[in-house]
C-alpha cells in the first residue's frame, strides 16, 4: 500500500478527491422473484456470477436442497421463521425472498439478545435480502429496512467483517441509496478489516455513478501498488465513469487498452449503460449513441454467446427503465431473440429481465415494467408478475380522482393490452368498477361506451351487468337534469340488455322489472332514453322497449295510468321493435279487461312484432306467426280478432308475404275464421304504392278499371281511398263530398259490410263538418247520398240547423230517420249538440228545445239541456263585456224560471276577481233561495278554489261544517276537468277531503292524478301525497300503489334492488 496502511489509504482518498456518492432512491411494490444467489454482483460493475444466479424454478436439485425446500415450503409466503439460522438456510437454499421474510428478519434481529453465534458469512446472507435479492420490494422500502438493521447491529455492538461489510455496501448500491466512499473506508478502518478486490470494485462503482473518473484511477493505482490484481470489475466501472461524464470518444481508447486481457463486450456494454443513464432525459434516450457504441464490438468478441449477451440485456433493461420503450427493436440485432423476433430466445437471459420487471413493478413504474416484461420469452412467463400487475392496476383504478390521472391510467391499460398482459383493457375497467367504488366511474363507463366495447364485455361477462347497472342507477338518483337522467337510463338499458350467449332468456327477462323501477314505473324517462339508443344497439333497444311494455301490461291491475302510459309510449314511434311473443300472456289479460277500448292499443303492440319499414327487406320476420299465435287463444273471439286485424291493417310496418301468410294460417288451422282474417294483412307492392299515392290519383286509377278487373282488387282500392280520405281531406269538405259521390256509384255493386261501415263513418263526418259551417247545401247533398242511418248526434245537429233556419219539414224528415234507427238519445248527446250550435239566440234555442221535446218525447229536464249551452254562452258574453249586472239579472231570471241555480259559478268567480262583494252576496242569495244555505256555501267554496283562494275555501268549509253531495262534486269535477287546469282538481280534493264519500273522492283523485301526471306536475302530486298521508285518507288499491311509487321516487334514499 505504498507504505500508507489503512490510514494512509483514507488520507490518500481525501487528498485525491474521493468524494461521496450522490443519493439515488425510488419507490416500488412487489411480487415473488425467481431464485437469486446471495453474494450477487453487478454484471457490469461486479464479478459476473450469472451462471450461478437466477435459475428457473424447475431445476435439478440435490437431495439436501429438496430436503430444505420441503422443510420451508409452508413458510414460503409467510413469516413463520423461528430463528436467524433458519432464515439463513431459507435464503441460501430457497433463493426466493418475499416482503414478509424481510420484515421477519428485522424482527428476529431486534429480538435477538446474542448475535455472536451468527458468522460473518451468515450475516452477509441476512443482509443480502435488503438488496437486489428481494426484488419484490421497492428500493426505498428496502433501504428503510436496511437502515434500521444497520442501526440494530450498531446498538448490539456487532462488528461487520469483510464479507458482511461488502454485502452492506452492495445492498446500498442496489437500493440506490447515498453511499459515501470516504465514510465507508473509515468504517473498514474502524473494524480493522483489510479491503479486498471486491471492496475496491464496490467503491469504484460508487464513484462511477458520480462520473468521478479521477477517484477510480486513484483506486486502481493504489491497487496496483498494493499488489491487488486489477479485474474487469474495476475496469468496467472506469469505462462506465468515462462514458457517464460524456467523453464517448475516450471510451474506445480505454477499451482498446484492456481489450487483449478483458471482455470487450462487457466493457462496451458498461459504456452503453452509462450513456443510457446520462441521456435518459433527452428525447432519443441515447439510442443512437448506444447503437454506435455496440456497433464497435468486433465480431470476434462473440457478442451473441450466452455469456456475453447478458451484458446487452442489461443495456436493454436500463434503456426501458429510462423510458425508451422501443429499446427491444433498437437492440434486437445485438440480442439473442426468438424466431418470432418479438421476445428474447428461450434461455436463462430471461431471468434477470423478469427480476428487473418485477422490481420496476414494485416501484410503481408500471409502463416500464410492462414493456420490459413483454420482452420475456413465453417459456419464462411469471404468474406472480401478472397477478401483481393486476393488483396494482386495480389499486390505481380505485384511487383515480381526476381526468388527467385517468388519461394516464388508460395509457397504461392500453399498453398492457397491446403487450398481451390484459385480454381486454375495457373489460378490466368494467370489472374493476363492478368490484370497487371508483370515483371516476362515470367517465370510465363513457370511455368504454365510446370505444364500442360495451356489448362485447357484457356479452362475455353477464355477471358484470348487475353491479355496473347498480352504480349507474346510483348516478341516476343523484342527477337532477332530465336530459342527463335519460342518458343514464339509456346506458343502464344498454348494459342490462347486452346480448350474451352465457345468459338464459329467463335471466334476461329478470331485468325487466329492474328497468321498470329504474324508470320510476313511468315512461317519461323511457322516451328520451330510447331516442338516445342508436341502431348500433338495436337488440338492447328492442329488449328495453319490451321490458317497459311488459311491465306496464303487468301493472294494469295496480296502476290506473298504465293504459295512458302505454298509449304515449307506443304512439311516440320511438320503439324500433318489440319481442312481442314474450308479451302475449299479459297482452291477453290486458285486452280482456276492456276489449272495446283496448283493441287499438293491443294491435299497436302486435304491430311492433314486425320490423320497421326501413328494415323490412333485410330482416327475418316472425310477426305473422306471432300474431297468429296470439289470435289462436280461445278467449279471443272472432269479432275481437277481426277488430285487431282491422287495426293492424292500418299499420304500415305490418306486411305479410305469401310465405308468412301461409305460415300464419297454418298456426290458425284450427280456427279457419280467424285464419281467413289474416288475408287482409298481405300487402303487395301495389298496396304500398296505393298507400303512398294521393286520393285524386287513386280515384283516377280506379276509373281505369274494367269489368274484367278482379273484384277483390277493386274493393281493396276503394277501401284505401276511403281510409285516406279521412286523413287527407279532413278539413276539405268539398273533396269529402266528391269522394262520397263516387261512393254512391260503388254502392250499386256488392260491397262488404266493413266497406259500408267506412262509408257511413265518412258520411257522418262530412255531414258534421257541413253542419258546423252552416253549409246546408252541402249538408243536403250528403243527406241525399247517405247509405243508411248515420250517427244520432250528427243527425240531431243537422235537424236542429234545419229547424233554426226555418226548414221544419226537412227537419221532420231527419228526426224521423233518427227515430227509425232505434238508437237511444242520451242526455250527453243533447248537451254536445247544444255546444255545436253556438251563437244562436236563446229564444230560438228555447223553440228548438220544445221542438225536440215533442219530436222525441223528451223530458223537460233533457229538453232544457239543448238550450242550456246557448244561455251559458250568452251569460259568458255579458261577463266578458263587464256587464255583471246584466249577467246577474239573466241568472236570476233563468233560476226563477227553471227552479235551479243558473250561472252561479262564473258569476261568483268574476265577483271574487273584481272584489265585488255586493254581486257575490246577490249570487249567494240566489243559490240559497233556489236550493239551501249549504249549497250556496259549497258553490262559493268552488268559486274560491277557482280563484286560487284555497285557504279561504278550506276555512269556509270547516267553519260551516259543509259536506258535498255526489252529484255536486261530480259537477265540480267536470267543470275543473274542462278548464284544462288539473290544479283545480287537486285543490278540489284538498278542500273537500273528508266532506264527501270516499268513492267520489277516489274518483276525483284518479282524474286529478291522471291529468297532473300528463302535465308532469310532480310538485302538485307530491302535495297531494302529503295531504293524503297526513289525513290518512283511504285510497283505492291502484291509487295507493301510485302514491307509494311516487313516495319512493321522491325519497332521497331510494334505490333499485338488483338482486
Amino acid at each position: 500500500m505504498l507504505g500508507l496502511g489503512r490510514n494512509g489509504l483514507r488520507k490518500l482518498a481525501s487528498r485525491r478527491g474521493l468524494s461521496s456518492a450522490a443519493a439515488q432512491t425510488s419507490n416500488t411494490t412487489s411480487t415473488p422473484p425467481p431464485q437469486q444467489q446471495i453474494q450477487k454482483q453487478s454484471t457490469d460493475g461486479r464479478k459476473n456470477n450469472f451462471n450461478k444466479i437466477n435459475k428457473p424454478f424447475v431445476v435439478a436439485t440435490p437431495v439436501e436442497q429438496l430436503k430444505l425446500q420441503k422443510k420451508y415450503q409452508e413458510n414460503l409466503e409467510s413469516n413463520k421463521l423461528d430463528s436467524l439460522h433458519e432464515a439463513v438456510e431459507y435464503i441460501e437454499w430457497r433463493g426466493t425472498v418475499f416482503p414478509q421474510t424481510v420484515t421477519k428478519i428485522v424482527s428476529l434481529l431486534e429480538r435477538s439478545s446474542d448475535l455472536s453465534t451468527i458468522s460473518d458469512r451468515q450475516l452477509a446472507v441476512l443482509l443480502s435480502v435488503f438488496g437486489a435479492t428481494c426484488d419484490t420490494l421497492s428500493r426505498s422500502i428496502r433501504a428503510q429496512h436496511l437502515e434500521k438493521v444497520e442501526s440494530i447491529l450498531r446498538e448490539k455492538g456487532v462488528v461487520l467483517g469483510l464479507i458482511s461489510r461488502n454485502q452492506l455496501i452492495e445492498a446500498k448500491v442496489d437500493n440506490r441509496s447515498r453511499v459515501d466512499a470516504v465514510e465507508e473506508l473509515g468504517k473498514f478502518e474502524e473494524s480493522g478489516v483489510e479491503l479486498d478486490a471486491k471492496s475496491y470494485a464496490l467503491l469504484c462503482e460508487v464513484y462511477a455513478k458520480q462520473a468521478n473518473t479521477k477517484a477510480i484511477t486513484d483506486i486502481i493505482s493504489h491497487m496496483k501498488s498494493s499488489g491487488i490484481p486489477l479485474t474487469e470489475d474495476h475496469v468496467a466501472q472506469l469505462v462506465y465513469s468515462v462514458a457517464r461524464s460524456g467523453n464517448y470518444g475516450h471510451v474506445g481508447r480505454v477499451v482498446d487498452t484492456f481489450s487483449t486481457s478483458m471482455n470487450v463486450v462487457r466493457l462496451r456494454c458498461a459504456a452503453a449503460r452509462a450513456i443510457a443513464e446520462r441521456e435518459k432525459n433527452e428525447s432519443g434516450k441515447g439510442g443512437f449513441e448506444i447503437t454506435e457504441m455496440l456497433r464497435a464490438i468486433p465480431t470476434t468478441a462473440k457478442l451473441h454467446s450466452l455469456e456475453n449477451n447478458v451484458y446487452v440485456v442489461n443495456v436493454l433493461m436500463d434503456l426501458i427503465e429510462n423510458g425508451q420503450f422501443g429499446a427491444f427493436n433498437l437492440l434486437s440485432s445485438y440480442l439473442i431473440v426468438a424466431e418470432s423476433g418479438t421476445t428474447l430466445a428461450d434461455n436463462k437471459l430471461n431471468l434477470p429481465v423478469v427480476a428487473r420487471a418485477k422490481s420496476l413493478l414494485s416501484e410503481g413504474s408500471l409502463e416500464e415494467a410492462i414493456v420490459l416484461y413483454s420482452c420475456v420469452n413465453p417459456s419464462y412467463s411469471n404468474d406472480f408478475f401478472v397477478q401483481n400487475l393486476n393488483r396494482q392496476l386495480e389499486n390505481r383504478l380505485r384511487d383515480i380522482d381526476n381526468t388527467e390521472a385517468l388519461n394516464e391510467f388508460l395509457k397504461v391499460l392500453t399498453l398492457a393490452e397491446n403487450k398481451g398482459l390484459l385480454p381486454s383493457a375495457n373489460e378490466f375497467l368494467l370489472t374493476g368498477c363492478s368490484q370497487n367504488t371508483v370515483p371516476m366511474f362515470a367517465e370510465i363507463f363513457d370511455y368504454v361506451q365510446q370505444f364500442g366495447d360495451i356489448r362485447s364485455v357484457f356479452g362475455q361477462n353477464p355477471r358484470l351487468k348487475k353491479p355496473i347497472g347498480r352504480q349507474l342507477a346510483q348516478q341516476l338518483i343523484k342527477t337532477v337534469s332530465p336530459s342527463e337522467q335519460a342518458a343514464i337510463v339509456a346506458k343502464i338499458a344498454t348494459v342490462m340488455f347486452s346480448p350474451s350467449t352465457k345468459e338464459t332468456p329467463e335471466e334476461s327477462r329478470g331485468f325487466y322489472q329492474i328497468m321498470y323501477k329504474i324508470c320510476g314505473k313511468d315512461v317519461k324517462l323511457v322516451l328520451p332514453a330510447l331516442d338516445l339508443m342508436t341502431s348500433t344497439v338495436w337488440h338492447e333497444k328492442r329488449e328495453f322497449g319490451t321490458a317497459i311494455v311488459q311491465q306496464l301490461l303487468r301493472a294494469d291491475a295496480e296502476d290506473h295510468l298504465a293504459s295512458e302510459k302505454l298509449r304515449i309510449l307506443l304512439e311516440s314511434n320511438k320503439i324500433g321493435q318489440l319481442a312481442g311473443h314474450r308479451l302475449h300472456g299479459f297482452l291477453t289479460k290486458f285486452l280482456m279487461a276492456n276489449k272495446e277500448k283496448r283493441v287499438n292499443l293491443v294491435a299497436k303492440i302486435l304491430s311492433y312484432e314486425f320490423p320497421p319499414e326501413t328494415l323490412a327487406k333485410n330482416t327475418l320476420k316472425f310477426g305473422g306467426r306471432n300474431v297468429a299465435k296470439f289470435l289462436s287463444n280461445e278467449i279471443i273471439s272472432v269479432e275481437t280478432a277481426a277488430n285487431i286485424v282491422n287495426a293492424l291493417e292500418e299499420e304500415p310496418r305490418v306486411q305479410l308475404s305469401n310465405e308468412e301468410l301461409a305460415d300464419a294460417k297454418h298456426v290458425l288451422k284450427s280456427y279457419p275464421e280467424k285464419a281467413e282474417l289474416l288475408g287482409k294483412l298481405k300487402k303487395s307492392a301495389t298496396m304500398q304504392r296505393w298507400r303512398a299515392s294521393k286520393v285524386s290519383e287513386l280515384l283516377k286509377e280506379l276509373s281505369h278499371f274494367t269489368e274484367e278487373s278482379k273484384e277483390a282488387v277493386k274493393l281493396s282500392l276503394k277501401r284505401v281511398i276511403l281510409q285516406k280520405t279521412f286523413k287527407e281531406y279532413h278539413d276539405d269538405i268539398d273533396s269529402l263530398v266528391n269522394v262520397l259521390e263516387q261512393a254512391v256509384e260503388w254502392r250499386k255493386e256488392k260491397m262488404p259490410e266493413a266497406l259500408k261501415t267506412i262509408c257511413k263513418n265518412l258520411e257522418s263526418y262530412a255531414l258534421s263538418k257541413a253542419v258546423s259551417t252552416n253549409d246546408l247545401i252541402l249538408a243536403d247533398r250528403i243527406w241525399q247520398m247517405r247509405s243508411g242511418h248515420l250517427i244520432p248526434e250528427v243527425l240531431l245537429s243537422y235537424a236542429s240547423r234545419l229547424f233554426l233556419n226555418g226548414e221544419v219539414e226537412r227537419a221532420d224528415e231527419v228526426c224521423k230517420d233518427v227515430r227509425n234507427s232505434s238508437k237511444i238519445i242520451r242526455p250527453q248527446t243533447l248537451e254536445k249538440m247544444g255546444r255545436h250550435l253556438k251563437g244562436v239566440e236563446s229564444e230560438k234555442m228555447t223553440e228548438l228545445a220544445e221542438y225536440l221535446k215533442k219530436s222525441f218525447n223528451l223530458s223537460a229536464k233533457d229538453a232544457r239541456r239543448v238550450v242550456l249551452q246557448a244561455k251559458k254562452d250568452q251569460l259568458n258574453q255579458l261577463i266578458e263585456r263587464d256587464d255583471l249586472a246584466g249577467a246577474l239579472q239573466m241568472a236570476i231570471e233563468e233560476t226563477s224560471t227553471s227552479g235551479r241555480a243558473f250561472g252561479q259559478i262564473p258569476l261568483m268567480i268574476e265577483a271574487i276577481k273584481k272584489n265585488d262583494a255586493k254581486t257575490l252576496q246577490s249570487v249567494h242569495t240566489m243559490v240559497r233561495s233556489a236550493h239551501n244555505q249549504d249549497m250556496a256555501n259549497v258553490n262559493l267554496a268552488y268559486a274560491l278554489i277557482h280563484s286560487n283562494n284555497v285557504n279561504k275555501a278550506i276555512n269556509l268549509v270547516e267553519r260551516q261544517n259543509l259536506s258535498i253531495e255526489s252529484p255536486t262534486l261530480q259537477y265540480f269535477t267536470t267543470l275543473a276537468s274542462a278548464s284544462e287546469n288539473p290544479i283545480l282538481l287537486k285543490d278540489l280534493f284538498i278542500v273537500f277531503n273528508g266532506r264527501a264519500s270516499t268513492l267520489d273522492l277516489n274518483n276525483l283523485l284518479e282524474m286529478a292524478t291522471r291529468k297532473l301526471w300528463s302535465k308532469n306536475d310532480m310538485d302538485s302530486l307530491t302535495e297531494l301525497s302529503q295531504v293524503i298521508e297526513s289525513t290518512s285518507f283511504p285510497l283505492q288499491n291502484k291509487l295507493r300503489t301510485f302514491f307509494d311509487d311516487l313516495k319512493g321516487k321522491n325519497s332521497t334514499s331510494s334505490s333499485v334492488e338488483f338482486d
